[in-house]
This record gives structure tokens, sequence and C-alpha cells, in this order.
């Protein structure tokens, strides 16, 4: 069969429908998206046009009228597809009712164009194509305007609001609205043709084509542009995640607790730089670290049962463990473990947060003591005033009996110098010397425990240490058994803010200390420094050592350090207590050679600023 130029054109035209049919409803027959409503369109333009060509090419009467009314009834779909195309590119989404709505009255439309003769009449005419072939032509019937009004009230519902959509650029609404128009010029010449207002064959037929090129083409567009949009949305998404995760990762990496991530083995798999600083590691020997189930010190501190029982329970738990660091540094950690879950709900892990709580202990162990040594003060205020008062009686007692052992002496001399009494009464007068430096003692105790429990602050002046150590000295020397001086030597230093009182008690406790340490043949030597802001008072001997198990509890109430060589006392607690409250510090040296204690005191705000 030869074709026409009609007949060929219309064949390009089916073809060509039938392609972005395929392919339209390939991308998007799955999706409510305008793809799919361009492919439906193209779909009904392979019908329209394929009725048409058939129309055209046959030579039975009844299979032109068929054809006619197959063609027109195609019309109402293809304007129903194209207000769906509208509604999928617009910004006004229709309600289940109206779409209900509109494609029952589209149904209604084409039973009506398919089986009546309201819009074909069953009656063949002559009638020519555009080559000027002739064809079995058919007669309109009396509602082939309305359908005519149908379709140009649809064309330019369309027209409306794709020119008013906020999704199509204006590059977009320009090929819609040609396409429309062009659409609509040929369906308007077509309708003039059917009415018999013209001689002129319609180009109605070729119209679909024309539509889906025209959408083919906006999509094709907008495709692109969105899927541009698309890529520019994911890119700029991914740089804020990759941002956000660098500030996550910053926040972690420089957070003051611990982070620990586990796999669901037990072995490390990322840590903060806390964690690493807690354990004394680095990053590279972290990394090649195993599994903390098999770890000997996990297990001991309970990390690993803490661990396994959250793995158990599914529970966030929170418990303190003590451990050594590897740098061998016993640490005390608040941990709290959960597991951590994968997608599908299962443990795949666990996340570990630690804080190095060993300082706070330490505080708190500290403020414990200080409470127990502030009720022990109240104690040794209430013992000082109860044990002073009965020993000053004491003490009064046997002076006056030392006084009546003389005088009894003294007339028993007098009558008989050989009386045995007179050795009786050396033995009592003896006893009564001994019970009167036990009595002494005693009364120094008592001092002690008042220095122990003072609680009031005297007002501070500008001190000079070199004159209180030359005093303290003289005291000292006093106190000894056969050492009968100490070595001074006193340096140029500022004063310093403090009580007088006070700082004579330190530097006289620990000449004491020093004086008893050396023994009735050692030496002790006592010197005064500066060093930068601070004011050193440095107290020798060459008594016996400090053994390093006792250095621990030198200061503390009520010790005896160096062997037996010092009693029981609260000298160096105190003495601690009151270079504290001056804002300085007591250091403690021994060895062989003997003993050193190095007082440090800040020096008189006045001299320190005239200094700088």
């Amino acid at each position: 069969m030869t074709l026409n130029g009609a007949e060929a054109l219309l064949v390009v035209s089916i073809g060509a429908c039938t392609y972005l049919a395929v392919l339209q409803l390939w991308l998007g027959f799955r999706t409510e998206g305008p793809s799919r409503w361009s492919g439906a369109w193209a779909v009904f333009a392979v019908v329209f046009s394929g009725a048409r060509f058939v129309q055209l090419t046959t030579s039975d009467p009844g299979v032109a009228i068929s054809a006619a009314r197959i063609e027109i009834a195609a019309t109402p779909l293809l304007m129903w597809t194209l207000c769906r195309l509208a509604w999928c590119v617009s910004d006004w989404q229709p309600t289940r009712f109206e779409r209900r709505l509109s494609a029952g009255l589209t149904g209604v439309a084409v039973a009506l164009m398919l089986w009546t003769p309201l819009f074909i009449v069953p009656e063949i005419v002559p009638a020519r194509d555009l080559a000027g072939d002739p064809f079995l032509g058919v007669r309109s019937g009396p509602w082939m305007a309305f359908a005519g009004l149908q379709t140009a009230c649809a064309v330019a519902w369309c027209a409306w609001k794709l020119n008013t959509s906020v999704e199509l650029s204006h590059h977009e609404k320009q090929v819609f609205g040609a396409s429309l128009s062009l659409y609509a010029v040929m369906g308007l010449s077509s309708l003039l043709r059917a009415l018999e207002l013209t001689e002129s064959e319609g180009l109605l037929e070729y119209g679909p084509l024309v539509m889906s090129l025209g959408a083919g083409r906006v999509l094709a567009v907008r495709q692109r542009r969105l899927e541009n949009t698309l890529e520019q949305q994911i890119a700029a998404r991914s740089a804020e995640l990759r941002e956000s995760e660098t500030r996550y990762r910053e926040v972690i990496e420089h957070a003051p607790v611990g982070f620990l991530s586990l796999d669901a083995t037990g072995k490390p798999e990322d840590a903060n730089a806390a964690v690493c600083t807690m354990l004394a590691v680095t990053r590279e020997q972290f990394a090649r670290s195993d599994t903390l189930l098999a770890d000997a010190g996990a297990s001991r501190s309970g990390f690993t049962a803490m661990l396994e029982r959250a793995w158990l329970t599914g529970e966030l738990l929170t418990d303190e463990f003590e451990f050594d660091s590897w740098s061998g540094k016993r640490v005390t950690t608040r941990t709290s473990i959960a597991p951590r879950r994968g997608a599908n709900g299962a443990i795949e892990g666990a996340l570990a947060i630690i804080e190095d709580v060993s300082d706070q202990r330490a505080i708190e162990r500290k403020l414990e003591s200080a409470q127990r040594m502030e009720a022990i003060g109240q104690l040794a205020a209430g013992i000082a005033h109860e044990i002073n008062n009965p020993m000053a009686y004491v003490r009064s007692n046997l002076t006056v009996l030392g006084e009546d052992l003389a005088s009894l002496a003294k007339e028993a001399r007098t009558r008989d110098p050989a009386s045995p009494a007179l050795a009786r009464l050396a033995e009592l007068d003896a006893l009564r010397v001994r019970s009167l430096e036990s009595v002494q003692r005693a009364v120094g105790i008592v001092r002690d425990l008042r220095e122990f429990s003072r609680s009031g602050h005297a007002a501070r002046e500008a001190v000079d240490l070199n004159a209180l150590l030359e005093n303290a000295a003289r005291l000292a020397a006093t106190r000894g058994d056969g050492l009968r001086e100490i070595a001074l030597l006193p340096g140029e230093i500022p004063p310093v803010l403090g009580t007088p009182d006070e700082l004579r008690q330190v530097l006289l406790n620990l000449l004491i200390h020093a004086v008893r340490a050396a023994g009735p043949t050692g030496r002790v030597e006592a010197s005064t420094s500066r060093a930068a802001s601070e004011v050193l008072v440095s107290v020798r001997d060459d008594g016996v050592p400090i053994r390093p198990d006792q250095r621990a509890r030198l200061f503390e109430p009520l010790s005896a350090a160096r062997g037996g060589a010092n009693e029981p006392s609260l000298a160096l607690y105190i003495s601690q207590q009151i270079v504290r409250e001056h804002g300085g510090r007591i250091e403690v040296l021994s060895n062989e050679r003997g003993t050193e204690f190095i007082v440090r005191l800040p020096v008189a705000p006045a001299e320190d600023e005239a200094h700088a």
C-alpha cells in the first residue's frame, strides 16, 4: 500500500507518540507524577491518531464510522489526562471526590461518543485529506459543538493552571503555552470542518503529536532541573552533615569525659582523647588493644562484668571503678555503659561514657579527714579543758611537797647528819621530780591540744622571721639532752604577713623536733633565704633519717617518726595547719645525712609588689 504525504505524517505521529508513551510510562507508571499522565496522554494520542489513520485508509463504510467514533471518543480521554498532567505540575491538588467526578464525567462522555449518534451520525460523506486524496468521511451529530466546547474549556483551564504554577520555570511555561495554543488551533480547524463551516480539512489528528512533543520537552527539562536541584540539595546536605560530623567529633574529641565505643566482641573501636589520657596510652596503642572481655585489669575492676550485664539486660548501667592505667597510676572513674543496637534491633556493641573522678574522690577523702579532724579538735578542746585543771592542782601539790621534803631534809640533817631518813627523803624527792616531769609532759600535751583545737584567728601583721627564729632557737636549745647550741644562718629576707605567735610556734616545734632527733652530740642548723616571691626557713639535723613509709604519716596527729626519736605529739600536724593557713607549705627532705624541713611562706604583699 502506497501512503500519501498526510498518511505518512500520521504514521510518523503514531510512531512518535508510541515511543513517548513507552518512555514516559516506564519512568512514571509507579508514581502519580507528571510522567505517568504524560505517558497516558501519549497512549490516547496513539488511539486517536490510529483511528484517524484507519478512517483515512479504509474503504469499508462501517469501519470508517467506527474509526471516527473511536477518534472522537479519544478526545475526552486526552483532555482528562491533560488536566491530570496540569494538576501534577501545579500547586493545586484535587480532592478524591473531584478526581472521581472528573473520571466519571469523562467515562460518560466516552460512552456517549462511542455508542450514540449524538456526536457521529452513521452516514458517509465524501471528504479529502490534506494531500487532496478522497476518503470516507462521516457526518457530525448535533452535540459535536458541545465536544468542541468541552475541549476548548479543558485546554483553557490547563493553560491557566500551567501559567500560574510555581513548580514550572518561565521557559517550561512558554513551551507548554505554545503547545496548547497550537493544539487549540488544530482542534478549532477540525471542529469547523466537522460542523461543515469550512471546506478545509482539519489538522486535529496531528495535534496529539504536538502536545506529546511539547509535554515531553517540558518534562525532560523539568526532570533535569529537579535532578540538578536535588543534586545541589544533596551536596549541600552532605556538606552540612560533614560539617555537623566534624563539629560532633570535635566536641567528642575535646570533651572532658571519655567516650568509648566497643564492638560485639568487646574490642574497642573508637575513643576520644580523654579515654587515652585516663589509660595513659596513645591512639596507636589503643588501636592495637585486644577485647576488654579478656583484659585482666578490666575484669578486676568490674568493667567486664558490667559490660556483659548491660548486653544481657539491654539497659543503661552506671558504676564506679578503680583501675591502674598503663603508666601504673590508680584512676577512679564513673562509667555508664549502654548497648548499641543496629537497624534490626540486634545488639552490635556498646557505648561507654567514662568520667575521671579521681581528684573528686581525693577531695572528698580530704574533706572527710578534715571533718574527722574537726571532730577530734572539738573533742581535744574538751579533754584539754578537763585535764588542765587537775594537772595544775597536781603540779602545785608536787611543788609544795618538794618544799616540805626540803624542809624535812634540812631539819633531819640538823638533828643527825647521818640519819637514815635523809636517804629516804632523797628517794622521795627524786620520785617527786620524775612525777613533776610527767606532769609537765602532760601539760605540754594539753597545750598541744589547745593549739590543735584553736578556732580563732589573730590579727596578722608583717613578721620578721629572723627575729622569730632566733627567739625560737633559744627556747629549743633548752629542750635538748646535752645539746647546748643551734647554728643560725639568717639571710636577708623581707617580712611575711602572719601571726607572730603562730609562726613562732611553728619554728619552735620544728627546732624541738630537730633537737630531739639530733641527740646530745648531733648538730641542728636553721637558716632563712628568699626564692622569688617566697621566704624559706630551713631546719636541718643530722639525726636518724625518716623512712619513706613514715613520711606519709609524718604530719598526722599524734604521729611518732624517726624510729621513736620523738614521742607522739601534735606538734608537726599543728605546724602544717598553721603554715597552710598562712598560704605556705612544708617540704621534707631526708636521707642518710639527716633531715631537712623547709617552710615556704609568701612574701608580704607590699614587699612582693616592690620586688616585682
